[in-house]
């Protein structure tokens, strides 16, 4: 975990997991030294480290012999939004599932189209999910409303190794190989896209090389 100010990089803090599962903690209406870092570990264990007790040196090896176990079985993917909500993928049979654990004990789940899951993110503001999901010839991006757990559009994407919410919540960018897109978070609808440094006619996401079915705003 970096810490970085306007002007520069800031103190670095090394914390020992054997798990992917690791992302940003950061509480609504919570001061500074209340964000911070959690990860799941091998055994389904959430462990939470705000900045005020990584700064005071906490003692990892403690720290991570603790934790709150989760409600369901270890996700493949997971995050947690300002409010404290947490969401996880798990493939349940053959369809991916997403479960949500909210602060007070209630949870749900949400049976999921098939396809594998790549990613989940939360927007800042924790209004939304998007999950991309493995389809060919490409990925299939879904928007989720986490008030209702319904989902608000789906678009067919290009291969992207990453997608990045802006600070309010309100667009996503996707890269892909060739370009990029921009979409808007409520509609799916394109805002802009980018075909290496010239805007396209089509307005789609531009694909990776190799796809079968190309889906590109590089061709005329």
């Amino acid at each position: 975990l970096i810490e970085l100010t306007d002007t520069q990089i800031g103190a670095r803090h090394l914390l020992h997991g054997a798990t992917h599962l690791a992302g940003l903690l950061t509480p609504a209406g919570h001061a500074l030294d209340d964000w911070g870092l959690w990860v799941v570990d091998a055994s389904a264990r959430l462990h939470q480290f705000p900045l005020a007790s990584l700064r005071d040196g906490l003692d990892i090896a403690t720290a991570l012999s603790h934790g709150e176990t989760l409600a369901s079985p270890l996700p493949e993917h997971f995050t947690i939004t300002p409010d404290g909500t947490r969401y996880g993928v798990r493939t349940v049979g053959a369809r991916p599932q997403l479960f949500v654990e909210h602060e007070h004990g209630r949870a749900d789940n949400l049976q999921l189209e098939p396809g594998f899951v790549i990613s989940l993110s939360a927007s800042p503001d924790g209004r939304r999910l998007a999950i991309v999901q493995q389809r060919d010839p490409g990925q299939l991006l879904t928007s989720i409303d986490t008030a209702t757990l319904q989902p608000l559009w789906t678009k067919l994407l290009p291969t992207s190794m990453a997608i990045s919410w802006s600070d309010a919540g309100e667009a996503l960018a996707i890269p892909a190989t060739l370009g990029g897109v921009v979409l808007d978070a409520g509609d799916g609808t394109v805002r802009t896209s980018r075909c290496g440094l010239a805007f396209e006619r089509r307005r789609t996401a531009p694909i990776a090389f190799h796809s079968e079915q190309p889906i590109s705003v590089c061709e005329p």
